[in-house]
């Protein structure tokens, strides 16, 4: 239970600063993991 919070605190400023530095990377970024995983 502890992880999953270390996790979320890790993981939830790092997209808000994707999402601040722009969205379009982040797209590109999961539709390249996508493609990759299939």
């Amino acid at each position: 239970m502890i992880l999953l919070f270390l996790t979320l605190a890790i993981i939830v400023p790092y997209v808000l600063i994707l999402e601040a530095a722009g969205i379009d990377q982040f797209d590109n970024l999961v539709e390249q993991m996508q493609k990759d995983n299939k």
